[in-house]
């Protein structure tokens, strides 16, 4: 779970972030819609958002797990944080596997 989460929202590497990935990822849109916001933010303020995360547990449940998290915005200057809970669906194959993703 943490190396998707820094693969997707902080080096936002699809490719590497992909290895962290369920082959059907349509349950990631959320997500993506979050990291653009990300970007349209720092595009918009001319600011730098350092992506982090805290409170990490997660549930197992045979070949299933589901996760909750909080993911953390701060102003590279740290001026401003905020914090953001979202809740993941994950599958083991061959490894755990991010399948879905939604805000709590």
């Amino acid at each position: 779970m943490a190396n998707f989460l820094g693969a997707y929202l902080v080096n936002q590497s699809d490719q590497d972030a992909a290895l962290y990935t369920c082959k059907e990822s349509s349950g990631l849109g959320k997500l993506s819609s979050f990291r653009d916001e990300i970007k349209r933010t720092e595009k918009a303020n001319s600011v730098d958002i350092v992506v982090s995360w805290r409170n990490l547990a997660v549930q197992i449940d045979g070949s299933h797990a589901s996760a909750v998290v909080e993911i953390v915005r701060s102003v590279a200057s740290g001026v401003a944080e905020s914090f953001d809970p979202w809740n993941f669906q994950l599958l083991d194959d061959g490894g755990w596997r991010v399948c879905s993703a939604s805000p709590a």
